[in-house]
């Protein structure tokens, strides 16, 4: 297959109007690595261009290939990432043509269109290329060494970077022996009494929205938004595997069907947990603050596509910003005491 027909298959595999709705640490590796790629190739074959939106007509020559009217940059809204994807096809139909700097310099654009395939994005301002958070200074950077662009580097990089991020003021953590833990928690759970509502329930059940919404916004996976009670352990791409009428016999006697799948969902990712289960271990306590609701007598329901917490009603459609607006809560048990005392 030509080198440009196998251009034109990447760019029409992603997804434009994702791109820069995420920001991972493998986002600003690969553009550094952009930055220098480009930058090497501008002191050797200077164009009419504006760093580092290299248009590849101007530094080597204009393709026969009628470029700018493929389909595929139909696609493609943002001016930025036009230039680039444009320039990448011209450098790829050069190179099918035989052009020997083409040839030469046939990685140039491989950092950046990593970079859209795994929804990261980056644009110029003041001076600056500014990406995933980072900035990098527009200087010479043709002394710079080579970074490392496989995907295993930067699948672990992303994960190392998920790894450190955790939910603060808990008690008593539990890493080992996780499944055992999480039974015996909704084991002692009487789920037939509701106890009249206190100021931890909110905090709790609101806590327990904005951890799901975490996830959802930021693991790795293509998620609706459409509802908090997403099963983490099936989302990672895990079935379900526990026999759950035989290690936790009380889920049986649960009426709330939404209560009940949130168990379920705890105990299998419990039991990712104890596996070892990496991307499992950073999510082990999304369910902390709605297990805990429950111990406390609380309760949370869908009714009529309205999420139902004591007297505040939260419509199903609007959960994901009302959740990702309110501010991370203190749950450990003496702090969730004081409001309730």
């Amino acid at each position: 297959m030509k080198r440009l027909n196998q251009a034109i298959e990447r760019i029409s595999a992603i997804d434009w109007n994702c791109i820069g709705k995420r920001e991972s640490r493998s986002h600003a590796h690969l553009c550094s690595e952009y930055l220098r790629r480009a930058s090497i190739f501008l002191n050797d074959f200077p164009g009419s261009c504006i760093y580092p939106f290299i248009v590849i007509s101007n530094s080597i020559t204009k393709s026969p290939e009628n470029i700018g009217e493929l389909q595929v940059l139909d696609k493609i809204n943002n001016s930025y990432h036009r230039v680039i994807v444009n320039s990448y096809l011209e450098l790829n139909a050069l190179i099918d043509e035989g052009n020997r700097i083409a040839i030469e310099n046939k990685d140039l654009f491989e950092p950046v269109i990593k970079l859209y395939e795994r929804g990261g994005s980056f644009y110029k301002r003041g001076g600056f290329v500014n990406v995933a958070g980072e900035s990098f200074k527009i200087v010479d950077r043709t002394r710079k060494e080579p970074l490392d662009i496989s995907d295993h580097y930067l699948d672990q990089m992303d994960l190392e970077q998920d790894m450190e991020i955790m939910w603060d003021s808990e008690d008593n953590i539990v890493i080992e022996n996780y499944l055992e833990h999480a039974q015996n928690r909704i084991s002692s759970i009487d789920f037939m009494i509701e106890e009249s509502e206190k100021k931890s329930h909110l905090i709790l059940a609101n806590e327990f929205l904005k951890r799901a919404a975490y996830f959802e916004r930021f693991s790795y996976l293509d998620l609706s938004l459409e509802s908090p009670f997403v099963n983490v352990a099936e989302a990672l791409g895990y079935s379900p595997a526990l026999r759950i009428e035989k290690i936790c016999p009380t889920i049986l006697s649960i009426q709330n069907e939404i209560i009940k799948s949130i168990c379920i969902q705890y105990l299998e990712l419990s039991a990712l947990v104890d596996q070892g289960v990496q991307r499992a271990r950073k999510y082990y306590n999304l369910y902390e603050p709605v297990i805990k609701l429950f111990e406390r007598g609380g309760k949370i329901d869908l009714v009529d596509n309205k999420i139902v917490i004591g007297s505040k009603i939260v419509p199903l459609s609007d959960w994901y910003v009302y959740a990702m607006t309110r501010p991370e809560s203190d749950i450990s048990n003496s702090s969730l005491n004081a409001l309730d005392s």
